[in-house]
């Protein structure tokens, strides 16, 4: 082994050997010999120095012409040396033009203070809206907008964080009377324990009860104490206190059996009293008129006019029945037979206190404040016919009796059938049926007694007289079922049966000729019984019980005053409330949500041409809202919750006609064809004028007004209150005299009237403030969108306007507006000079083709643009007025006036008690209807904040592309000044260079950018558009945070479009292009650095011109000479010398063109050479002064001369030109010969260590050693290698797998894959047709990274006609399995979904994982290639999705 490395090691050393001496003689044919290179560049230096000389052109001797060319150059620096002197004024001009309009800015808007208003209302009003999640570079961070999920999200931002931020009510109980919500008061009214206590009040006390409540009085039986048997079809009765004084209920709640005393001010009230639960729907018609003989025909039908009514004849029966059942009911158990009061039941009696207790029975008492004796001043009775005020069964009979009629139906059938009814059914009988087991129990034992004393038949027994019958019993002709007896007894058997009488209580015989069985009640067994009316005429009956039955009563309270002086002024007058959405910063006027709706279509299948889709969407067209994008909807819609039971603001002590006419509500026709007129609507457009019906504007609708609702009439507001752009649209204020309870009515009210629906196309919130003490108002709006797409994004605008300082500008404000339209005049002046100048000089083109020049107009038009904008604004802030307070409701107080309305106790007493309504009250119902012309003078207050904004904005602009083109002139202005104009001239030098380059930055960008459009816009927002797309793209250029866009940009492409987008962009368009560009301004800033080394500063020719401009002033002039005289001097010199500019510029231009013969050696021949070599006559020196043009021969010699010299002469501009491209040429010759040269030598050295690479491999492997893997070049600057491990999955059988589809077997198939970072390929097999136990033996190869632990195998059923079926999974975990061991085993298979028919199903694999470097080639080679057992799986790879 040691002998092999020796010689291996003298072997490389001699072909190093070898390919040292190549490498050299490779090299020395490239480079040449020093001594050659330095003699070559020695010649090159030579014709530098030749071009340098003048013997070219041979030396001048006119002394005239030096002299003069001397003063024009000296003319020339000091005429320059002036010019910067002129410029660095120039400068300060602009300067200080600059500084004047940065004051007048600064001064106009204070930012700092604008952003802290601003960014307090942007807080408070969409901090607690969702931000976008990932809205990319455009959308993310501080003022991010989002989206909202549904409309629920728009009411909770209202209710949670808008309404309670604005409207804040005062806190009763921090020791502060705030004035006006805050008063002395009493009971719910007023704020005690800030205010104190209203002095003027009386003791009242109030004791009202239902007939259940006084039963214990009425009855002797307290049924208050019984269970709850009674409460579920029980009507319930309450009572409130309403106070004309208050203008509103004495008790928030309503009443109900209850018993208090309170303190009242002075003034009229009303008892109102409701019926909360109605039982009308609980009995029907047939069980009025089979319990109380009423004829069904005339029993009324229930009033409508509210659902509290009080005092309805029909709730005046079915309350009595329900009642008396209900205690019959309870008697009728088991555990209360016993009871004394239920033996005591007197039912006949029962049924007349019930007749005549309907409703509320009590008093009103009022203690006297100096006797303090209470004083009655209401006695409320229940509801009762007049002659039944002793509540017996005999006056109950007498009072039928006398409206007795005919009309009745036959009951003798009915109770055939009651009595055949099982025993254990008694909660299912009929009344009657109830009853009369009632009865049955309570007679029994009497029965008994006599039985055994007379022997006559017990109740329930069969009858042939009366006389059969037992004591306090008849014989009933109740049909029944008659069991047979027994010979030994008579009691009934359930064997044969037949038609016969039985003995029932007396009670029961009530009409002779339906109960006895001779159609006579017997006096005599029965005393008392019978002579009950067979039919009555309830609507006659009713009639004497309706003139008792008022729902409400007045009294009067005047213990401190009299009727005469009026009710006191308890709550003080109303004035606005100082409502802060942030603080200092109050609302004004009202907070408004506007609605623009959009028109629904018939149909959303017009446009759908595939012929599934179009069937699909036409099947459930009934329930698809297709609204149209295009069309804006303005008819009225939604409902008015006041009159909705589902809502928690339903009134049911409200009428709709007191509010709405017929045309303001929804109608329907119902199954009978007839119009039904349904709830009113909630929602009218804003030219739609609300108060059209109400004639007298008193908030309530008379019968004459609603007469005015014909069909065809026209609503609109007149066009004087109309804003012309929100015609159309749904408008919602919150005015600043609501409660924050009552702004949280009306967005209940939003809410449950359906305010948003599927038609519904943009919501805004608008709202506006005043800060007094920065003296700003404020425009806020957030809107809100809803795409037909599905998502709704909200987006926002905050605007601030300081009124007085635009319309009131300062003395100082004024005087730098003076001074800047000043320096603007002259501006403009001195650039129209140039123009001029430029023109007589037939150089306009050379003016306007400077782009310089353009940046001074386009500057100009700025600046007079901000002028004009300025005094736009100024003219929209002189249109601006604010009123002191905007009632845009129509209900509500008024500014400065107590809350009083006219008094209720004008109510005639017949009719029902309606609570009354006024404007100056809150609204009951319709609480969205407005005042016009406040409403449209608020509007007006809006546009015109608006406009001022938008004037604001658009001066903003101006002035601020009037800063920038301001820097501009400033770059221009020092362009001079060599260290200061290095930008504007590298910009120049390179202008070519960067023209062509972002005309291909441009190509390359946008197609970048459309490409991101294509393959990210449907889901990522910062590419949605092509707008957007240039802009994310030209922030990645400078901020490359993945977190912005490198999920989105994963979820809406596929991995490898991410990737090659990513980085290709990022290869191109930053290292390339960016780097070019780079590269541009870098070389033709050194350039330009270059120049301008040893040029002076700007401080430094400051300082300098400074000096020479004070020592104009001071220095005498024997001393000095300035700048301006020393140019005097110069021009007065020039003038001495007579030498003609046009002979001048001949002789330069003759001698610019001059030949010259060249021959060998370096020599040359010129013209006057040439003349006296042929012979001419050469010309005398002062004859050449003379003409400068001529030799002095004769014209032949001299034409002969030049013949000769066009032959044989050459241009020696020309030669010039020439031989400096020929030096450039062999600069460049010698710069590549040593290129190649070092790139040669790289060659080499790469070739050497190549070949030393060879070798030691070589040597490793003849010795058996391992040799580690080198990385390459792309690993080691690359992304770094993964894991080394592989696994190995061969899939071989299955068993027990269930079936899966009911005709066929299964089809199964695996589908493996594995989990961790990177993108790991899943494997599935072939499909293996209708086997349980199906084999596949495939094998699946997986690169293991470092955090891959889990292998997947999922079996599915293959289905041609529908989705395949998960049949199960199996989960392996791979930490479990050892490196280099194959692992074969049978695995569950797992589904909950129906882990029953898996219960046997398994799935046999072998894993296997191993180290990558074990498997070699030699390795792969022993391997069998076709193994009958195991066969590699086709390429059946599935992308991730």
């Amino acid at each position: 082994m040691a002998a092999a490395v020796v010689a291996a090691t003298l072997n490389r050393q001699m072909r190093e050997a070898e390919q040292e001496q190549e490498l050299d003689y490779s090299l020395h044919g490239m480079l040449e010999d020093p001594h050659t290179f330095q003699s070559r560049m020695a010649s090159v230096d030579s014709v530098l120095e030749d071009l340098k000389s003048k013997s070219l052109f041979g030396p001048t001797d006119d002394a005239l012409k030096e002299s003069e060319s001397k003063i024009h150059a000296l003319l020339e620096k000091v005429q320059a040396r002036i010019d910067r002197s002129t410029r660095y004024r120039k400068l300060a001009g602009t300067s200080l033009f600059f500084l004047l309009f940065i004051l007048l800015v600064f001064a106009q808007r204070d930012s700092q203070v604008l952003y802290v208003i601003e960014s307090s209302l942007l807080d408070a009003l969409v901090d607690d809206l969702p931000s976008m999640r990932s809205g990319g570079f455009m959308n993310s961070g501080v003022g991010a907008t989002g989206y909202i999920r549904n409309n629920d999200d728009l009411y909770s931002w209202l209710q949670q964080s808008i309404l309670p931020s604005v409207f804040q009510d005062p806190v009763c109980g921090d020791g502060v009377c705030d004035s006006p919500a805050e008063y002395p008061g009493f009971g719910r009214f007023g704020c005690i324990p800030d205010c104190g206590k209203y002095p003027n009040l009386t003791s009242v006390s109030l004791s009202l009860k239902d007939v259940i409540a006084d039963s214990g009085a009425l009855l002797g039986w307290d049924l208050t104490l019984l269970d709850s048997s009674l409460d579920p079809s029980r009507s319930k009765f309450t009572y409130n206190i309403y106070s004309d004084t208050m203008n509103a209920f004495v008790f928030e709640q309503d009443i109900d059996n209850a018993t208090l005393s309170l303190e009242l001010p002075d003034g009229q009230y009303t008892l109102v009293m409701y019926q909360t639960k109605q039982t009308t729907d609980l009995v029907d018609l047939s069980t009025m008129e089979h319990y109380l003989r009423l004829n069904a025909n005339t029993i009324p039908e229930k009033e409508l006019s509210n659902s509290l009514h009080y005092g309805d004849m029909r709730e005046f029966l079915s309350s009595a029945i329900l009642l008396l059942e209900n205690i019959i009911h309870y008697c009728s158990k088991e555990s209360s037979r016993t009871f004394q009061e239920c033996q005591e039941l007197n039912v006949e009696d029962l049924i007349a206190h019930f007749l005549d207790s309907y409703g509320l029975n009590g008093s009103v008492s009022m203690k006297d404040r100096r006797t303090k004796v209470l004083t009655p001043l209401l006695n409320i009775k229940f509801c009762s016919a007049p002659n039944l005020r002793n509540k017996t069964y005999a006056a109950l009979k007498e009072l039928f009796t006398s409206y007795q009629t005919s009309g009745c139906s036959d009951s003798n059938a009915l109770r055939a059938t009651q009595q055949s009814l099982s025993a254990t059914m008694k909660r299912s009988k009929r009344p009657l049926q109830v009853l009369q087991d009632l009865v049955d129990a309570k007679n029994k034992h009497q029965s008994q007694r006599a039985t055994a004393a007379g022997g006559t038949q017990q109740v329930g027994y069969t009858c042939s007289s009366h006389a059969d019958c037992a004591a306090s019993s008849f014989c009933a002709a109740w049909t029944v079922v008659a069991p047979s007896t027994s010979s030994s007894s008579s009691r009934p058997t359930n064997s044969a049966s037949s038609s016969t009488f039985v003995c029932k209580p007396c009670a029961l015989c009530t009409v002779d000729t339906r109960d006895s069985y001779d159609g006579v009640c017997p006096q005599d067994k029965c005393p008392g019984s019978g002579g009950f009316p067979p039919c009555v005429n309830a609507s006659a009956l009713l009639a004497s019980f309706s003139s008792s039955c008022e729902n409400h009563n007045h009294f009067d309270i005047w213990s401190y005053g009299s009727s005469s002086s009026g009710p006191p002024v308890v709550i003080p007058p109303f004035t606005p409330k100082v409502l802060e959405v942030t603080p200092f910063n109050r609302m004004v006027g009202a907070l408004v949500v506007s609605q623009k709706r959009m028109q629904s279509l018939p149909t959303c299948v017009d446009h759908i041409q595939d012929p599934g889709l179009h069937n699909y969407t036409l099947l459930a067209q009934s329930s698809i809202n297709c609204p149209s994008t295009s069309a804006q909807e303005s008819t009225p819609f939604g409902f008015d919750p006041t009159f909705m039971p589902s809502s928690s603001l339903y009134n049911g002590e409200l009428r709709a006609d007191r509010f709405y006419g017929d045309s303001e509500r929804h109608s329907f026709v119902d199954d009978s064809g007839q119009e039904v007129i349904s709830y009113p609507y909630g929602f009218f457009p804003h030219r739609y004028d609300s108060n059209h019906l109400d004639l007298n504007m008193d908030g309530e609708l008379t019968p004459d007004e609603l007469a005015r609702d014909v069909n065809g009439s026209d609503f609109s507001k007149s066009p004087a209150v109309v804003v012309s752009l929100e015609a159309d649209n749904f408008k919602v204020y919150f005015d600043e005299r609501l409660s924050r309870k009552q702004a949280l009515d009306m967005l209940t009210s939003l809410q449950d009237g359906k305010f948003i629906d599927f038609q519904t196309k943009q919501v805004s919130v608008e709202l506006m403030t005043y800060n007094a003490v920065r003296n700003i108002l404020s425009y806020c709006q957030v809107t809100f969108t809803w795409d037909v797409g599905g998502k709704i994004p909200w987006e926002y605008k905050i605007t601030t306007v300081g009124v007085d300082k635009i319309k009131h500008p300062s003395t100082w404000q004024l005087l730098l507006m003076l001074a800047i339209l000043l320096a603007l005049v002259i501006n403009m002046g001195m650039e129209v000079t140039d123009i001029l100048h430029h023109l007589r000089k037939f150089s306009a083109s050379s003016y306007f083709t400077d782009p310089f020049n353009l940046i001074d107009w386009l500057h100009f038009a700025f600046l007079v643009g901000s002028v004009v904008s300025w005094l736009l604004l100024h003219s929209k802030a002189r249109a601006f007025s604010l009123k002191v307070g905007y009632p845009i409701l129509f209900y509500g107080p008024e500014y400065g006036s107590s809350r009083r309305v006219s008094s209720a106790s004008s109510q005639e007493l017949p009719g029902d008690f309606e609570s009354p309504i006024a404007v100056t009250s809150f609204a009951k119902a319709r609480r969205l209807r407005t005042n016009n012309q406040a409403e449209y003078d608020f509007l007006l207050l809006l546009d015109s904040v608006k406009a001022m904004a938008s004037a604001e904005d658009m001066y903003a602009f101006f002035a601020g592309m009037s800063i920038v083109l301001f820097v501009f002139r400033m770059l221009k202005s020092l362009d001079f000044q060599e260290r200061m104009g290095m930008v504007t001239r590298t910009i120049g030098r390179a202008s070519s260079d960067l023209f062509h380059f972002l005309l291909l930055f441009m190509i390359v960008f946008l197609g970048y950018a459309i490409v991101g459009v294509f393959l990210f816009g449907h889901q990522y927002e910062g590419m949605s558009n092509l707008s957007s797309a240039c802009k994310t793209l030209a922030m990645m250029l400078f901020n490359l945070d993945s977190t912005l866009f490198y999920s989105s940009l994963s979820h809406s492409s596929s991995d490898g479009a991410v990737q090659v987008f990513l980085w290709s962009y990022v290869f191109v368009v930053f290292f390339l292009l960016f780097n070019i560009f780079l590269a541009i301004l870098v070389d033709a800033y050194v350039n330009v650095k270059h120049e301008v080394d040893k040029a002076n500063g700007l401080l430094q020719d400051i300082a300098l011109f400074a000096v020479h401009g004070a020592r104009r002033v001071i220095s005498p002039s024997s001393t000095f000479i300035s700048d301006q005289q020393l140019e005097k001097l110069l021009k007065e010199k020039l003038e001495a010398i007579c030498v003609k500019n046009v002979i001048q510029g001949e002789v330069n231009q003759h001698l610019a063109h001059q030949k010259a013969i060249l021959l060998k050696g370096g020599h040359q021949i010129g013209p006057q050479q040439l003349g006296s070599l042929l012979g001419f006559q050469e010309a005398k020196e002062d004859e050449v002064e003379a003409s400068a043009t001529s030799l002095d021969v004769p014209v032949s010699e001299n034409a002969a001369m030049q013949d000769v010299m066009s032959r044989y002469g050459e241009d020696v501009a020309e030669l010039r030109d020439r031989r400096n491209t020929e030096l450039k040429e062999i600069v460049g010759m010698e710069n590549m010969r040593r290129l190649l040269a070092m790139n040669a030598i790289q060659i080499g050295i790469m070739e050497e260590q190549r070949r030393l690479i060879d070798l030691v491999e070589g040597i490793a492997r003849k010795s058996n050693v391992q040799i580690p893997r080198t990385r390459s070049c792309f690993e080691l600057f690359g992304k770094e290698r993964e894991g080394n491990k592989r696994l190995n999955l061969t899939v071989l059988s299955a068993s027990k797998l269930p079936k899966m589809d009911f005709f066929r077997s299964c089809d199964p198939y695996c589908v493996a894959y594995i989990n961790g970072s990177g993108s790991s390929p899943s494997f599935r097999t072939s499909v293996v047709q209708r086997s349980t136990s199906p084999t596949w033996n495939e094998k699946f190869t997986w690169k293991l990274g470092g955090d891959t632990t889990i292998l997947t195998i999922t079996l599915w059923d293959k289905d041609n006609v529908s989705k395949d079926d998960l049949i199960g999974t199996v989960i392996v975990d791979l930490r479990s399995c050892v490196a280099g061991e194959a692992r074969r085993a049978d695995f569950q298979v797992r589904n909950p979904q129906c882990q029953a028919k898996l219960k046997d199903a398994t799935l046999c694999l072998e894993i296997e994982i191993f180290e990558e470097e074990e498997m070699t080639e030699e390795d792969l080679d022993q391997q069998p290639s076709e193994s009958p057992e195991i066969r590699y799986a086709p390429p059946r790879v599935i992308k991730d999705d």
